[in-house]
């Protein structure tokens, strides 16, 4: 029963984050495409491809979520790209790079903060995964 309230509330907490990361950065493409470069990950044409194509990820794991459609999946594509952006902000801090983190398109920079919220965020999707998963074999079963 637990399991179920919390899978419910990583479901929506997740879902309308991802959903409203994904709207704001539609609404300012070429503001998030400067932060993809801003983290001198990526060439031109990669950064374009990166900033075109995340947003959409994100809208399309937050309707997933919110929609209880694929959530195993939409789970796990959520701890995936926390993962790289783990990666991203923790390398960006390790480099003493003072540039913008570019969640929700925030001003604020990048910090060891960052790299700690965007974690507890990568630690959710994998709990929302692994109870999900649980969740959908009890019920296939019983």
């Amino acid at each position: 029963m637990i399991r179920a309230y919390l899978v419910h509330l990583l479901r929506l907490a997740l879902g309308v984050m991802f959903l409203f990361s994904g709207l704001v950065k539609i609404r300012l493409p070429y503001q998030f495409l400067a932060i993809v470069c801003d983290y001198r990950v990526f060439g031109p044409r990669q950064s374009a491809i990166v900033a075109a194509s995340i947003p959409w990820m994100e809208i399309g794991i937050g309707l997933c979520l919110l929609s209880r459609l694929l959530v195993p999946g939409a789970f796990l594509l959520a701890g995936a790209l926390g993962a790289v952006f783990v990666a991203l902000v923790g390398s960006a801090v390790y480099r003493q790079m003072n540039i913008k983190c570019g969640c929700f398109l925030s001003n604020d920079n990048i910090s060891a903060a960052t790299v700690l919220r965007s974690s507890l965020v990568l630690v959710a999707a994998m709990i929302g995964l692994v109870l999900s998963l649980r969740q959908s074999r009890t019920s296939a079963a019983g």
